[in-house]
């Protein structure tokens, strides 16, 4: 019987090995990469210039945001995700570095019950829970920024539950540390919050979402004018149809979100609302239009700095060209009315959107 040497029976035995078993074989510094998260990269590169408006970032060619993204299941009972974001803050493209997101989510509740623990986007509305790339235009919806904030992350706990309704129906309550824009933290009192989200199929192409939100916390008396409590009341509706005659076919996307605030002792009922679409033409090519508007309901002098004074409003209009869920390219205009300070601005911007590495979904 032939003798085989030891050196070709190793080499034959390496060779069968499923590579899944040679990918999660321990390394030389005693690490499986079975255990390494996955790991995105993000990053949003922007050319913009505004007519009427002197911000350098509004202005020339910048980093308008990178952004870190790691994520892994911990255990049987946990996943996790962190999330680094850099963003400038000066014409000399200084940045500033933050932990957007450092959150674990249980996945061994009873009941269908979820809890998430840590930094996170609170569900307020739909498009304040976005991150920067997931913007379907440039910047955030005036509404969003005038009552809201850009950057809602904060830190607390949040439960979700599926309430049990003949359609897709969840529950959202959130208890947060209150460090957001709108928020004074110094107050040493909690920013409470609830999203109530419901989902109908309005056919084989077609969907209907209606979501209700609310927040309530110790108001910034810098950002919202008051000393006592801000909250803010929110409802949004969300209609998507895509075309099921081929794939990348035609698709719309409409949606609208109302913004009520309350400011305790405040006088007026200021309100702020926006409305989109988007619909792609052909194939990867999407076209986008919104419109918005903010009403302070307050008769202030138009030489005052105070808060929540004035009305404005604001039009968008874009092109985006996606050849792929890792990049896409958007040229837009938009056009902004202050009527208080009798101010015209138009704006326009051409933005490049990357990612690299393995990134989660989108959200619906």
């Amino acid at each position: 019987m032939p003798c085989i040497r030891p050196a070709v029976a190793v080499s034959a035995i390496l060779l069968l090995l499923p590579v899944s078993a040679m990918a999660g074989s321990a390394t030389t510094t005693g690490s499986s990469n079975l255990m390494n998260p996955a790991l995105s990269l993000n990053g949003l590169m922007a050319a913009r210039t505004a007519d009427d408006n002197p911000d350098p970032l509004l202005n020339g060619i910048r980093i308008q945001e990178a952004e870190l993204h790691a994520s892994a299941i911990v255990d049987p009972f946990w996943t996790a995700d962190v999330i680094i974001s850099a963003a400038p803050n000066d014409p000399a493209d200084g940045f500033d570095v933050l932990l957007e997101e450092v959150r674990v989510d249980g996945t061994a509740l009873p009941y269908g019950l979820g809890v998430r623990l840590g930094k996170f986007f609170p569900p307020f509305g739909k498009h304040a829970p976005l991150h920067t790339h997931q913007f379907p235009f440039v910047d955030s919806p005036l509404a969003v920024q005038s009552f809201i904030g850009d950057g809602y992350t904060d830190t607390g706990a949040q439960f979700a539950w599926p309430v049990p309704l003949a359609w897709y129906s969840d529950l959202f309550v959130y208890g947060v540390d209150g460090t957001t824009e709108m928020f004074d933290n110094a107050a040493r009192d909690l920013v409470w919050g609830a999203r109530w989200t419901n989902l109908w199929d309005l056919g084989d192409e077609t969907t209907c979402e209606l979501g209700g939100s609310y927040a309530d916390g110790p108001a910034d008396p810098l950002v919202t004018g008051t000393t006592g409590r801000y909250g803010v009341a929110g409802v949004d509706l969300t209609l998507k149809w895509v075309s099921m005659a081929s794939s990348h076919g035609p698709a719309l996307t409409v949606q609208g979100e109302l913004l009520l605030p309350d400011r305790e002792g405040a006088a007026g009922s200021p309100l702020g609302w926006y409305a989109l679409a988007q619909y792609r033409l052909h194939h990867n090519w999407w076209l986008g239009a919104t419109h918005g508007r903010v009403d302070f309901d307050n008769d202030a002098d138009p030489a005052s700095d105070e808060p929540f004074t004035g009305l404005v409003r604001e039009t968008k209009f874009n092109l985006t060209y996606i050849p792929s869920e890792f990049s896409a390219l958007r040229a837009e205009i938009g056009y902004r009315d202050d009527r208080l300070h009798d101010r015209d601005e138009l704006r326009a911007a051409l933005q490049l959107n990357f990612t690299i590495g393995s990134h989660p979904a989108h959200s619906y």
